[in-house]
């Protein structure tokens, strides 16, 4: 697993190999950071988000709003089956939450193949 950041001009800077310690320390300084006040979107941004993958494709994005305003954004590599999945129109996973669930869907991430992952948290699928 990989992880990358966001800079002040919201360009993706990468962080290199990650694993599931520095992933949870991750989520913490930016949970830290989600609870300041900043000048612009840019800075907050830059300081209260951050990204997993493991290729192009599967990843999820975190960001920390604020006290236990936490979002964990992910587009979905498998749907429902059959015609639904053709027509649907939930094409991304929104995750909201505080600390400890945040932690947990990214405990999730990485111990769970990605179809497994997207059926746990089907619930949350959206446009």
């Amino acid at each position: 697993m990989k992880t990358y950041r966001f800079d002040r001009n919201l360009k993706i800077v990468e962080c290199g190999d990650c694993e599931l310690t520095r992933a949870l320390q991750m989520l913490k300084e930016c949970y830290s950071c989600g609870l300041k006040s900043y000048i612009n979107g840019e800075d907050a941004i830059s300081e209260t988000s951050f990204g997993l993958y493991t290729s192009e494709r599967d990843f999820i994005e975190v960001t920390c709003n604020g006290l236990d305003s936490i979002d964990v954004h992910t587009d979905r590599l498998f749907g429902p089956s059959g015609l639904s999945g053709i027509f649907s129109l939930k094409k991304h996973i929104r995750i909201s939450g505080h600390l400890s669930a945040i932690s947990e869907v990214i405990r999730d991430y990485t111990r769970l193949n990605r179809e497994q992952f997207e059926q746990k948290y089907e619930a949350h699928a959206c446009r």
